[in-house]
């Protein structure tokens, strides 16, 4: 929970604009089944040549696989309203965990004392 994520994916579809969902999940065996970890959803539109598709999100929940309180099974990335008959094709799935650079911005004015180059 707290830590930025993000999600990349190469998609391909069968017909213009079809509509998928992507949407991280805990993965089960606990108590808290497979409620969504993160806070939101990618809902994307796939066209009949590969694209690429990136998006960030944060964490909402902590997952920690076989930990034996929870129980949980680890996190996952459900796929959803891929239509019937249309099937996708998906390639190069990642998801990184993102740290900001923390870096200031700082600027200083470079000037000649004289008209010489």
């Amino acid at each position: 929970a707290g830590s930025q994520y993000r999600f990349s994916v190469d998609l391909k579809g069968t017909i213009s604009n079809q509509k998928v969902i992507f949407i991280p999940r805990r993965g089960g065996g606990g108590s808290n089944l497979y409620e969504p970890v993160s806070d939101r959803t990618f809902e994307l539109f796939v066209q009949p040549e590969w694209r690429r598709f990136s998006g960030i999100f944060l964490a909402t929940k902590t997952v920690q696989a076989n930990d034996p309180q929870t129980k949980d099974n680890g996190a996952r990335l459900d796929v959803q309203q891929v239509q019937v008959g249309r099937p996708i094709d998906l390639r190069n799935l990642q998801l990184v965990q993102v740290r900001s650079a923390g870096t200031t911005l700082r600027t200083h004015l470079l000037a000649n004392s004289t008209p010489q180059t």
